[in-house]
């Protein structure tokens, strides 16, 4: 199993934080993916 994170900047890609009032979402992040590979 090989999990990574890479971090990135939301608006780098369009993605606006939402504002709900009760919570904070920062500008930057992770993405976050595993990759499982098997022998076949």
């Amino acid at each position: 199993m090989y999990k990574r994170q890479i971090p990135i900047t939301f608006a780098d890609f369009g993605v606006e934080a939402p504002s709900l009032g009760f919570v904070k979402v920062e500008p930057q992040g992770f993405v976050e993916f595993e990759l499982n590979l098997t022998k076949q």
